[in-house]
């Protein structure tokens, strides 16, 4: 029986996380990597939520960075996600 519930917890977790994976803004490229023209890729384990969105970052040093300054950091970021997708196409 507690093997039973060990390994319905450990499916629990997976479905948990497969469902949070890309759910992030600018998918999962580090919020201020963008901001200064940037694409860093991230696996989303530093993050932090602003109102109902979620932004990643590579490391500490870009999360503190985007605290500091969230409105400007969101506005570049958002501006340089448009031109970037714009390239690709």
């Amino acid at each position: 029986m507690k093997f039973s519930k060990t390994i319905l917890a450990a499916a629990l977790i997976m479905i948990a996380g497969t469902s949070f994976a890309g759910k992030s803004e600018f998918g999962d490229m580090c919020v201020t990597g963008l901001a200064m023209g940037k694409e860093v890729p991230t696996d989303c384990s530093i993050n932090t939520m602003v109102g109902d969105k979620m932004y990643c970052f590579s490391g500490d040093a870009p999360k503190k960075m985007f605290m500091d300054d969230q409105a400007k950091m969101l506005m570049k970021a958002e501006e340089n996600f448009k031109q970037m997708s714009m390239k690709k196409k």
